[in-house]
């Protein structure tokens, strides 16, 4: 058991959270269309893709450009630009750095919960430094059913130990606020330059940047209703 009273941990969403990664992945698709002679897709378009599996990406690229007999081909492409792009763009998000060192010195626990697939997660974490950041890694590829579903957080949760009740997730997109709140977690709502528009009301509270975030309040009050409920 870790040394503090409060059973719970943070839950992040890891793009558009921790990094500023859906800018990178909107111009890296709208590069990979133009060089072949495409529109490039509007904000709103790429907007329906924020917090959902790449696989809805592709679906809906193959139907709006017709790439379906190479979007194998067209992938390849895409993951060669992505890769070089998350190389010399990616940053963490201003605040990231300071929310660690806050969970670590309160001895509160961290999870990754992640939409995207094994591999790239991987990637960007070592590209970061953040490899050994969190307590447990959860991406697409450990569930069946992707974000708005809750399946995502019930199994982070399972694997990593921690009190769904007694945690916090911080999502920055409608699917992935639903999955985290349908799971029963306290959610934080990030709004970020792609998701201003968006109708992030079902979360608990809404930031504008992560170190408005007092982690230890938020988690003292729930663990505080949660022993009035006892």
């Amino acid at each position: 058991m870790r040394p503090t009273d409060l059973k719970g941990a943070v839950f992040f969403d890891f793009d558009g959270v921790l990094v500023d990664t859906e800018p990178i992945y909107f111009d890296t698709l709208n590069k990979l269309v133009v060089d072949t002679g495409k529109p490039p897709l509007t904000r709103e378009e790429y907007g329906q893709f924020i917090g959902k599996p790449t696989s809805v990406t592709w679906r809906y690229l193959a139907g709006r450009y017709g790439f379906q007999d190479s979007i194998d081909y067209q992938q390849s492409i895409y993951r060669d630009i992505l890769r070089d792009a998350l190389q010399e763009q990616m940053v963490l998000r201003d605040g990231t750095l300071a929310v660690f060192e806050s969970l670590e010195m309160n001895h509160l626990g961290s999870v990754l919960v992640t939409s995207g697939n094994r591999e790239w997660t991987d990637y960007k974490l070592n590209l970061l430094g953040l490899e050994n950041h969190f307590d447990y890694v959860v991406t697409g590829d450990d569930v069946i059913a992707a974000k708005p579903s809750p399946e995502i957080y019930l199994l982070a949760a399972s694997r990593s130990g921690f009190d769904i009740a007694s945690s916090v997730a911080i999502e920055d997109s409608v699917s992935g606020i639903e999955s985290s709140k349908m799971a029963g977690l306290f959610t934080i709502g990030l709004r970020t330059d792609l998701t201003s528009s968006f109708d992030l009301s079902r979360a608990d509270m809404l930031i504008g940047k992560l170190d408005e975030i007092d982690f230890v309040s938020i988690l003292g009050m729930i663990e505080s209703k949660q022993m009035v409920k006892r």
